[in-house]
């Protein structure tokens, strides 16, 4: 099309991949279903959010194809999350990588404060067992109480600007009612009208979600003794339902509570409860690390579907595999990797720039894995959320916060957990070498054919190097304008 067109000297065409495609003749990639493991008794019977129907619902019904929040209910009836159903969403998964998932766990404080009061309401309990029952259910929550407290000022204040900045929002909107001439609808004045008026909406709901969370958790940290003593209260006015509450620590994610354990609640010799015999504990980095299958039948695919696993800490990543720990750290403009193994990076303790460690590891296993660990589990700020005096910007950093995950869980080679429908053939979503070589092919009147790329870039290279074909520049406020040599 471009070659019969009248501007085809002045025309080029750009092919770009968003990534590249482990795959390997002969060897069909194998699926991991981590949201039966979840949902199951192994993985903690919890209720499970993706963002889209898993492949088990596609029978003989209809489903939505833009569905956003699919939530997959655990069918283990001893579960306590089980009476509620879906609304108490315990595990979060995000899948659309193939490759890897980022996992997102309910505040461990929710799940022991829950499995407390649920046992509380049960009328049969002793008095000696529900003394110690209220006094462990005070003492967890004395633990959280003044940083909830303190959270929930802030939050507040900060749904009071976000209701004067709708009300003033409200008041420049357009009508509803307006009727758009022909020439206003050709221009998309329309068109911009309903956006400015959804995302008012938008707005007003979230605050009507935050409103409920603070109500919640206001009843939470204020619930009485004597209430608890006598069950006199109700269960989704003290958890609040559909919230996942503050972020876990690693520790926390490491002892897990899903349950009561298989002793039910039990006493100390003193009459206070022993919460080590009385919860369930997991410890979701061992327990998917020391994930087999049983029936794997292809002898170039390993029978472990976990490779290893990152999370973040106050900016220090730490990465869990099956032969020990590494750690990334950022030190100024350089990145550097720390591990008594060759987990991820040969040769042990390292620094480097992010173009240091593309270039010399573009060639390895993971040839990507430090700068995209960083770019992935500590995320830089955006020019509206860094100014600290701002209210708005401190609510748009909550947001920010709330969107981040306990921890990245990366697939071994050939596996993936692609539960909509597991992919057989290439996977990409990993830090494996060859997903993350992305194809990049120039073509048109006076674009030399032959040249190459023999140095790793980044995809954002991709955007100064045209900028650069077009005797342009990215303009001295941005700081990463590095255009793509070829030879």
């Amino acid at each position: 099309a471009i070659q019969v067109s009248p501007r085809k000297n002045s025309t080029a065409l750009i092919l770009l991949s968003d990534h590249g495609m482990n795959t390997e003749e002969g060897t069909y990639s194998q699926g991991y279903n981590l949201v039966d493991w979840f949902a199951g008794s192994q993985g903690g019977s919890h209720n499970v959010i993706t963002d889209r129907h898993p492949l088990t619902e596609y029978k003989l019904r209809g489903l939505d194809p833009f569905v956003s929040e699919v939530v997959t209910t655990t069918s283990d009836s001893t579960s306590f999350l089980a009476p509620a159903g879906s609304q108490y969403p315990s595990v979060l998964l995000d899948l659309d990588g193939n490759e890897r998932v980022s996992v997102g766990l309910r505040s461990n404080t929710f799940q022991i404060l829950h499995v407390l009061l649920r046992e509380l309401n049960k009328k049969k309990l002793s008095a000696e067992l529900r003394r110690a029952t209220v006094a462990a259910f005070q003492q967890e929550l004395d633990k959280v109480a003044t940083a909830w407290r303190q959270d929930l000022a802030e939050l507040s204040e900060e749904l009071r600007d976000m209701q004067i900045r709708i009300t003033d929002a409200e008041k420049r909107a357009p009508s509803k009612s307006r009727k758009y001439t022909p020439e206003e609808r050709a221009l998309g004045i329309d068109k911009d009208s309903r956006r400015v008026l959804h995302n008012i909406e938008t707005w007003k709901s979230s605050v009507r979600g935050y409103q409920e969370y603070v109500a919640d958790l206001t009843r939470l940290l204020n619930v009485s003794k004597e209430e608890l003593d006598s069950s006199r209260f109700k269960i989704d006015e003290l958890i609040p339902p559909h919230s996942f509450g503050p972020p876990n620590s690693i520790d926390e994610f490491r002892h897990y509570v899903v349950g009561l354990g298989p002793q039910g609640l039990v006493l100390k010799a003193d009459g206070s409860l022993d919460t080590d015999r009385s919860f369930r504990r997991i410890d979701y980095i061992a327990s998917l690390l020391s994930l087999n299958v049983r029936n794997n039948v292809q002898r170039t695919v390993g029978p472990s579907p976990v490779d290893w696993i990152a999370a973040e800490d106050q900016g220090k990543i730490t990465v869990w595999g099956r032969t020990g720990e590494a750690t990334i750290v950022r030190e100024g403009e350089r990145l550097c990797y720390r591990s008594a193994t060759d987990l991820l990076a040969q040769g042990g303790d390292r620094c480097d720039t992010e173009q240091g460690w593309l270039v010399s590891a573009g060639a390895s296993k993971y040839s990507n894995v430090v700068p995209g660990l960083v770019e992935q589990l500590v995320p830089a700020l955006a020019p509206a959320e860094r100014d600290a005096t701002s209210i708005h910007s401190r609510f748009l950093r909550r947001q920010s916060r709330l969107r981040r995950t306990d921890f990245l869980v990366l697939a071994s080679d050939h596996w993936n957990f692609n539960v909509r429908g597991f992919n057989p053939g290439g996977n990409h979503g990993s830090f494996f070498s060859a997903s993350t070589r992305s194809v990049l092919m120039f073509a048109g009147d006076g674009i030399p054919s032959g040249v190459a790329i023999d140095t790793p870039y980044d995809s954002l290279n991709f955007v100064p190097t045209v900028l650069h074909l077009l005797g342009d520049t990215c303009g001295a406020d941005a700081p990463s304008c590095n255009p793509i040599h070829f030879k």
